[in-house]
């Protein structure tokens, strides 16, 4: 669902806990939300419903939000996926992204993984961020969506791409679970 202020989009989120109304999206996304309410007197919204920040891993770059807005909770899964080798093309597992970018309605891209658990640096943190690289092109707005697998469940969640190419970088699944345990 888009992540919004004033009916604009500049993120996306997914629900994590249906039950509880409980929205991930990437932490930096969370600091924007801040900032913006912080400067405009705006509320954050998830699909136009009130959301409230519950939860920022600055370490991970993983938020939780909430909203009284409940949808079917998308399911983490159980591994990773393979690292897509020239060499051992058949192994490569199809990544799906779902997002907002540019405010639009939902996006869908593919691609797969081309490195694992590799530390970059994160302009809004100023440190380095273990990520997942991506041969997934994507625009603004799309941090904070899912990295699905072929089975539709969370490997990922997108938190960044390089302008001009069709490289993105996601948070692992493993740092997903470890912020989303530490919530």
């Amino acid at each position: 669902q888009p992540l919004q202020i004033h009916g604009n989009t500049f993120c996306t989120t997914f629900s994590i806990n249906e039950r509880d109304g409980l929205w991930a999206t990437a932490g930096h996304c969370a600091q924007a939300a801040y900032f913006y309410e912080t400067m405009t007197g705006e509320n954050v919204t998830i699909d136009g419903h009130l959301a409230t920040l519950m939860y920022v891993d600055q370490w991970t770059d993983v938020a939780v939000f909430h909203a009284d807005f409940y949808v079917p909770a998308f399911e983490m899964a159980d591994t990773s996926p393979a690292v897509c080798r020239q060499d051992a093309p058949r192994e490569c597992e199809r990544l799906t992204i779902v997002g907002f970018p540019y405010g639009l309605t939902r996006s869908v891209t593919q691609g797969t993984l081309s490195a694992h658990n590799i530390p970059l640096y994160h302009d809004t943190y100023r440190q380095l961020v273990l990520s997942d690289m991506l041969d997934i092109t994507v625009a603004g707005g799309n941090s904070g969506s899912p990295i699905l697998n072929e089975q539709g469940k969370v490997v990922g969640i997108l938190w960044g791409g390089f302008e001009g190419s069709p490289i993105s970088v996601s948070v692992p699944l493993d740092s997903v679970r470890r912020a989303l345990f530490g919530f």
